[in-house]
């Protein structure tokens, strides 16, 4: 993450938590939007009638966030560093790690959590 021109040292490991920490705020309404598509009974049996479902979302979205550029889900883009040299690089698509970042937050946040059985006397 390159925070001030091409320059990649301790500013960027000083100023990546504030970044991430915007990202998220700016996202995480977005997630809780998502969450509406609880209402649907049918959708709603199926998440809440065990946690394979969420695990498996999970386990799906972070292995699409780490191995998605070497498996292909790749675009390039084109920058000018410092020097005036045009380079050509490769990140993960932008609409594939949006959608991995948005379903790994849905899971985690809508985790199915055991029913509690209260007794009343």
């Amino acid at each position: 993450m390159k925070l001030f021109d091409d320059y990649d040292g301790i500013m960027s490991w000083i100023g990546a938590p504030f970044v991430a920490t915007i990202i998220l705020a700016i996202s995480l309404p977005v997630v809780l939007v998502l969450g509406l598509t609880r209402r649907i009974p049918c959708f709603a049996r199926m998440w809440y009638s065990g946690r394979t479902l969420a695990m498996s979302v999970l386990i799906a979205s972070i292995v699409v966030l780490i191995f998605g550029q070497s498996l292909g889900m790749r675009e390039s883009y084109t920058y000018t560093n410092s020097l005036g040299d045009t380079v050509t690089a490769t990140r993960l698509h932008s609409f594939v790690s949006l959608v991995a970042f948005f379903l790994a937050a849905f899971s985690v946040l809508y985790w199915p959590a055991k029913k509690v059985v209260t007794l009343d006397s």
